[in-house]
């Protein structure tokens, strides 16, 4: 017991003789970038207002489909704008379908006019899964869709529409069920 406690003294007194350094932040330049550079990609999330939302003028002789399908369809360019973040961006998507259930129960629940759904199969900006430490896409990844490969998925959207006069509101429901 002896031997261990002297053997901890000596190695207390040698660390406590060794000068360790913290690194100091230094002074930095104002951020400027030249013309032949571009930034990094934002990889931080940011507000998006139109995470779940989307409104568009439609002209009411369309049908309940048409307006589904602009609407879905006008959500969904929003993710392939370079403003979104590479977490949520999209390459490219096709709407595979659009279905407009029978029982309309939950629109009025909702305070909406009709229940809209889209089948949609997305190919996202950064993969789906990684396997190291790199950046995978967020786009929509918790549950209602299946992994085709690393890019593409499958989903289904359930969402309510909303009209006040020309103006149609796409709302994108997330949680299951949509109402009780």
């Amino acid at each position: 017991m002896r031997t261990i406690t002297i053997v901890l003294i000596a190695l207390l007194f040698a660390v406590s003789s060794c000068t360790l350094s913290t690194p100091v932040p230094q002074a930095t330049p104002p951020f400027s970038l030249a013309l032949t550079e571009s930034p990094e990609p934002l990889f931080t999330a940011t507000p998006d207002s139109n995470l779940f939302t989307i409104s568009a003028e439609i002209d009411q002789n369309y049908s309940q489909e048409e307006i589904a399908k602009i609407l879905f369809s006008k959500w969904l360019n929003h993710f392939l704008s370079e403003k979104v973040s590479p977490k949520m961006r999209l390459d490219e998507y096709i709407i595979n379908k659009i279905n407009i259930p029978f029982d309309q129960r939950c629109a009025k629940e909702l305070g909406g006019t009709f229940i809209a759904e889209a089948e949609v199969t997305a190919k996202t900006f950064l993969p789906l899964v990684s396997t190291t430490d790199d950046k995978r896409s967020d786009w929509f990844v918790a549950g209602g869709g299946n992994i085709i490969d690393p890019y593409h998925q499958l989903r289904f959207f359930s969402s309510v529409m909303f009209q006040s006069e020309d103006t149609y509101t796409l709302l994108v429901i997330t949680q299951i069920p949509m109402c009780e």
